[in-house]
């Protein structure tokens, strides 16, 4: 019964432990007869001493208060003089704590009559709380919000006199004006620019913390950032979100690294798998630092909307608990998204800090894009001369573009690109009347790939031109991560039939732009991403694009060529370097990471292929020959023993059954099956030794490569590769495929995933060992000096002094003051974040630093 939140709230306050002992008798023994006695008293000694004061302000609130004793009493609650005693008695103590503070006095009469005044006669609806046991919820309410006042009341005027006489006025000016909100939700239409937003707020944020600009947020505040990506399978749910949070709180306190290499080895595991475990290390950061801030954009570009609500209630969870822990400011927490789905609303903040952004909140920011684009429309292209516009054209552009996108940054963007295709000035002025230019985002991408099409139809074998722009929409939205142009270019440039790769005659010559134009970003290092989330849903329903058959030729393309890569497995190095420049292992990375996905998915969602359409048996065909093919290639890798959980089919298997490739397809589905099963180590190789090993040797000699090496006549190594050649060889890691453009980062990273240098005697204040010999050297002398061949530390004795004691979670040492504690802490990792402002020496301590920078200063001097 919601009654009984009552004795809760009331328990709660009687063992709270700012609560002093002799207080809580005072307050168990009050009622309102002692309470209105007290004021009695009261007013009697002002009338002496001729200070009276308005104190029939009160009389209203102990009117409703007494009006809720006896509904308590009426409904037959057993705990009604317990729970209202913790109203009586600290009105009866807050009265005679204040009583010769004039303003104190007043502030707490002032709260009185503001209770007073909003308190219904609640013993006028007795009849109603006793019939509808609902309603209960009202007094638990009111109740609440009186011991809310008087906890934080008690806090201040319990503190000796001289104390709070001088924190009194400060304090209650803090607690008379509302906090802000911890947790906001910025939602607002598709194309509105919240990710550009989202992206501002996280430099502003991390500008203002910094000592270049005047600090509107403290110094040592810390600021985290993710955005959900419907595309990206690595950014899309809610372990995705907590990881990559926590790993911006690892760069940033590394001093609690000991805390989660601990988590990782009690888990069993060597990366975060488990939510709560994340919970639990995200909790302690929070609790660590004194400011945080953290922003979550795209929330509903989640996979389901379970997983948008388990983000939305943690965040909102931590942001309480740090407000109820008289932290408030502590954690703020942004969630930037589109409108969202009714469960969901019900785990996102509500009320003011529910912001909708509306048309009006961006027009400005909009049309001051717009104007920056106009010029572009004069400016000599190399597929244009310009347009030749009039000033009276120019305003005529913006305001028609300005009008069209109303609250769309995207609209906007798009038109300005679609406009930019017309052929002529006459076609411009024409589309720019108002009837003329597309109102839907959906109507854009159909004009934008309109342009596109007809464009490419316009040259030489145009048609050909267009299957190829469809080909690598088509792959772009279908791939099971963000392709890279020489991806793409491999794909292009492989022959599954004759398994050869010929990058010098079919690669294309032509930029990304020509063949999908606005629709997409080609970005530095090679990435190219599809515009907006809301483009690949229209590319993906469109007639043009049949995602089963793209999903279905880019399993058969993995299969394919991972054949072709297992061949090499013979070569010596010579041939080896001669494929490389030929980039025969250029798709090695995606094929290698991604080809039991493609199975997984095609068996999942492409069965409709196979049924009886044009082309059904003509795709049967070719798969089940790659499927056999790569069986063949690799059997004696290929996991034999059923798994326990296969011993029934799936049922998405299972609609298979008819089809020629159907035992295969089971076969290898067993070995994918049991490949991921496995531990992650297991997981983190390419389940197919014969592959692992070809992507070992193929590797180590692109490495000797640079990417400007000449690969054939012209083209370089980066033409066929991209710029970064160093990879990490875990297949789960995003830098499998990203990797980096020096073997130093690449090595950097790898200690990352396995520090080199471990301690000694294996102890378990080191855990996961060092990332330098040095700071390995450093753990031996201060924690196994036996082994050392540096002095012995002693540690000097002290006598004891009752002080507070702050103790090591890792080890047994304790300290007298926290910021040492801190300090030891980093010892642990010979970690060193503090460095001097004028030589960057490093310390594990601020005052060391402090210490350093003064020589610094004497030698000025």
């Amino acid at each position: 019964m919601a009654i009984d939140e009552l004795l809760v709230l009331a328990d709660e306050f009687g063992t709270w432990d700012l609560l002093k002992s002799q207080d809580k008798e005072f307050f168990e023994s009050s009622n309102y007869e002692a309470a209105c006695h007290d004021i009695g008293v009261i007013q009697s000694q002002r009338e002496i001493t001729k200070t009276m004061m308005n104190m029939k302000r009160i009389s209203p609130f102990l009117t409703g208060m007494a009006h809720l004793e006896r509904v308590l009493a009426a409904i037959k609650f057993q705990h009604t003089i317990k729970v209202m005693a913790y109203v009586w008695g600290p009105v009866r103590y807050l009265l005679k704590a204040t009583n010769l503070t004039e303003r104190a006095f007043d502030n707490v009469f002032d709260v009185y009559e503001q209770f007073g005044n909003i308190i219904p006669p609640l013993y006028e609806y007795t009849r109603l709380f006793i019939g509808l046991p609902e309603s209960e919820e009202c007094l638990v309410h009111i109740y609440q919000d009186v011991l809310t006042f008087h906890r934080l009341a008690y806090k201040l005027f319990s503190l000796r006199p001289s104390v709070w006489h001088k924190l009194h006025r400060f304090t209650w000016d803090s607690l008379s004006h509302q906090p802000p909100e911890s947790a906001i939700w910025l939602h607002g239409s598709k194309g509105f620019g919240k990710s550009v937003l989202a992206s501002l707020l996280v430099d502003e944020l991390n500008v203002l913390c910094t000592e270049k600009k005047k600090r509107a947020v403290p110094r040592e505040s810390k600021t985290y950032y993710f955005y959900c990506q419907e595309e990206d399978s690595e950014h899309r749910t809610y372990l995705d979100i907590l990881k990559g949070i926590l790993h911006q709180m690892v760069d940033t306190n590394e001093e609690l690294l000991p805390l989660c290499s601990e988590k990782a080895l009690s888990s069993g595991c060597t990366t975060l798998e488990n939510a709560e475990v994340a919970e639990n290390l995200i909790e302690v950061f929070f609790q660590y630092n004194s400011r945080q801030y953290v922003i979550v954009d795209g929330l509903d570009e989640c996979e389901t909307s379970e997983e948008m609500c388990k983000t939305a209630e943690f965040f909102m969870e931590q942001a309480t608990k740090c407000d109820n822990d008289i932290a408030q400011g502590r954690l703020r927490v942004l969630f930037m998204s589109q409108p969202m789905p009714e469960p969901v609303k019900r785990s996102m903040p509500k009320d003011d800090a529910c912001v909708e952004l509306r048309s009006t909140d961006n027009a400005d920011d909009i049309r001051a894009y717009v104007k920056k684009r106009i010029p572009d429309f004069s400016e000599r292209r190399a597929t244009s001369s310009g347009f030749n516009l009039s000033e009276d054209d120019r305003a005529q552009l913006e305001s028609i573009i300005c009008h069209r996108s109303e609250d769309m940054f995207l609209y906007a963007h798009l038109a300005i690109e679609y406009l930019l295709q017309q052929p002529t000035k006459e076609k411009l002025l024409e589309k720019i009347k108002e009837e003329m230019l597309p109102k839907a985002l959906s109507q854009m991408y159909e004009k934008l790939l309109g342009a596109i099409k007809a464009e490419l139809l316009q040259l030489a074998d145009g048609e050909a031109h267009w299957q190829m722009a469809k080909l690598l929409l088509g792959w772009l939205v279908c791939a099971k991560r963000p392709l890279k142009w020489h991806e793409m270019q491999s794909i292009l440039s492989y022959d599954p039939i004759n398994q050869i790769v010929d990058f010098d005659n079919k690669m294309l010559r032509q930029t990304a732009k020509k063949y999908l134009g606005a629709l997409v970003h080609v970005l530095d290092g090679d990435h190219i991403r599809i515009i907006h989330s809301t483009a690949r849903r229209y590319i993906l329903r469109n007639e043009h694009i049949n995602k089963q058959a793209v999903q279905c030729e880019l399993t058969i393309l993995c299969l394919r060529y991972l054949c072709l890569l297992s061949s090499s497995a013979h070569y010596g190095k010579d041939e080896r370097e001669d494929k490389v420049r030929l980039g025969w292992f250029s798709f090695q990375d995606y094929a290698c990471s991604q080809w039991h996905s493609h199975i997984a998915t095609l068996f999942m969602e492409c069965r409709d292929l196979f049924s009886g359409g044009n082309y059904s048996q003509e795709y049967e065909e070719r798969f089940s020959s790659a499927l056999k093919s790569f069986i063949d290639t690799h059997h004696e890798n290929l996991t034999r023993e059923p798994h326990p959980d296969l011993e029934q089919t799936p049922s998405d298997l299972a609609k298979f059954s008819g089809l020629s490739f159907y035992e295969n397809l089971c076969f290898l589905w067993n070995h994918i099956y049991t490949h991921q099963k496995g531990t992650y180590d297991i997981r983190n190789t390419i389940g197919i030794a014969q592959l692992d090993d070809t992507l070992r040797e193929n590797r180590i000699i692109l490495e000797n490569f640079t990417p400007s090496s000449k690969a054939t006549l012209n083209d370089t190594i980066e033409d066929y590769y991209g710029p970064n050649l160093f990879k990490c060889k875990r297949v789960l890691c995003k830098f499998f495929y990203l990797g980096y453009d020096k073997k130093e980062e690449r090595e950097a990273h790898d200690t990352r995933h396995d520090r080199p240098y471990p301690c000694p005697v294996n102890c378990n204040l080191a855990p996961a060992g060092f990332s330098s010999n040095k700071d390995k050297e450093r753990h031996v002398w201060t924690y196994h000096p036996e082994l050392s061949e540096r002095p012995s530390m002693f540690e000097a004795l002290h006598l004891t002094s009752g002080r507070r004691s702050f103790t090591c979670t890792i080890c047994p040492k304790t300290f007298t003051r926290n910021d040492n504690l801190k300090g030891h802490m980093r010892s642990h990792f010979g970690e060193r974040p503090y460095a001097c402002s004028i030589c960057e020496k490093a310390f594990a301590r601020l005052n060391d630093r402090q210490r350093h920078e003064k020589i610094h200063s004497r030698k000025k001097t």
